[in-house]
């Protein structure tokens, strides 16, 4: 019987993927990888589902919202993490609109990054979260994090 739809939402390090998708479809999912020996799954508390396919129409929503904003050409690169490549400036609405309903290829990303020469990370938000994503990817990434006025201040002082 059909259970709903449920699909990765984010591929945050090799060995953590998150879920999202309809509620029955999840448990039903989590049923199923527990049968299959997962060792660890952890439920998230979220405001809502995001990135997973039952998103659509929030995208096609976004893409009409995006139609009429024009985008300066980017001066540095920018990693799309819906393709866990370096965007063209040609790309922008497109993957702004994906990245809505597709997972977040996080760690490809990040791997992505570091053959372009990237080896410092810096998180901009609350908490330390992907810092640790980054710390399961590669050991050696130096990992800086802003909070706040005091921790940029700080960043930028060092």
């Amino acid at each position: 019987a059909e259970r709903g739809i449920v699909s990765p939402a984010n591929y945050n390090t090799a060995a953590q993927i998150v879920i999202g998708g309809q509620a029955e479809a999840v448990d039903y999912a989590v049923e199923l990888l527990k049968e299959a020996g997962v060792k660890r799954l952890i439920e998230l508390k979220v405001s809502g589902p995001f990135h997973p396919a039952i998103l659509n129409p929030a995208s096609d929503k976004l893409a009409e919202e995006l139609e009429p904003v024009n985008f300066n050409s980017f001066k540095w690169e920018l990693n799309s993490n819906t393709t866990a490549k370096v965007m063209k400036d040609s790309e922008i609405k497109e993957l702004l609109t994906r990245q809505v309903m597709d997972p977040v290829r996080f760690y490809d990303s990040i791997e992505t990054m570091q053959k372009l020469g990237a080896t410092r990370f810096i998180e901009v938000g609350p908490g330390r979260v992907l810092s640790g994503f980054i710390k399961k990817i590669d050991k050696n990434a130096e990992i800086a994090n802003v909070e706040n006025l005091a921790s940029f201040e700080a960043l930028i002082n060092q």
